[in-house]
């Protein structure tokens, strides 16, 4: 996991854009990921962990693949709308704040930093998925093709991808190893992290990590601007994880 502290500035100010809605609640379930199953369990103990999505930024808006780079900042609207969001994640006991190194994830972990005292450590893991040739496009034949590639995935084939993207196993060897990680430093201690990422890699990995979700479902809820996917992980002895997931759309 590479770290990095907050720079001091306004532009790395930003913008959520909250939406309001019914929490959808969901059953325990054991970690269903071998790579999450490995970790060690050596202590009792909770985790709280909050898959918080960044807010509306220009690039949703302007209907474009940005997930590479500095383009495409969180709006103006936003930035009230993550306070509101940091508030929120403020009355738990914030540990530590991961963030997807995309301009909008960044400026999203920002908000929630200056709200829980927090600095934000950079996590290339969680970063948006690649869409290769029709980054930085709003293109209608992407878009086409994207969708397409999403179903490909929820058909069982992990290998499918845009040209020149990331594939569905892609995916899967850089976020969970990251988990995995976070779990065995974090889960001793217990308390509460956010990671700020994406809907992309959230919709696609979320069923990875909870044996109660699957992408069927993830790709027909996926998480608005400034929503969080808040999952709760018990430490118990021989045994995996295991955790309550809540998809809040605040």
């Amino acid at each position: 996991m590479d770290i990095e502290k907050n720079k001091d500035g306004a532009d790395r100010r930003s913008v959520l854009k909250a939406v309001l809605g019914t929490p959808l609640l969901f059953s325990a379930g054991t970690l269903s990921s071998p790579a999450l199953a490995q970790t060690p369990l050596t202590a009792s103990g909770k985790l709280t962990v909050y898959f918080a999505r960044h807010g509306e930024s220009e690039a949703n808006v302007l209907n474009v693949f940005s997930n590479r780079g500095v383009k495409h900042p969180l709006t103006i609207k936003g930035y009230q709308q993550g306070k509101t969001l940091a508030e929120a994640l403020a009355r738990d006991k914030i540990e530590a704040i991961y963030s997807s190194p995309i301009t909008r994830a960044v400026q999203t972990a920002d908000i929630i930093a200056l709200a829980t005292n927090k600095v934000v450590r950079l996590a290339p893991e969680i970063r948006e998925y690649d869409v290769g040739v029709y980054g930085d496009t709003g293109s209608e034949q992407g878009w086409k093709i994207f969708d397409e590639v999403q179903e490909a995935w929820n058909r069982g084939q992990p290998e499918a991808k845009m040209d020149g993207g990331e594939s569905l196993n892609d995916q899967k060897g850089r976020f969970l190893p990251f988990m995995s990680r976070l779990l065995a430093h974090h889960g001793p201690t217990g308390g509460a992290i956010v990671l700020v990422a994406h809907s992309g890699i959230y919709r696609n990995m979320l069923p990875l990590v909870f044996d109660n979700i699957d992408l069927k479902f993830s790709m027909g809820n996926k998480l608005a601007n400034a929503s969080y996917a808040k999952g709760s992980f018990a430490m118990a002895a021989f045994t995996a994880w295991s955790g309550t997931v809540k998809l809040s759309h605040r």
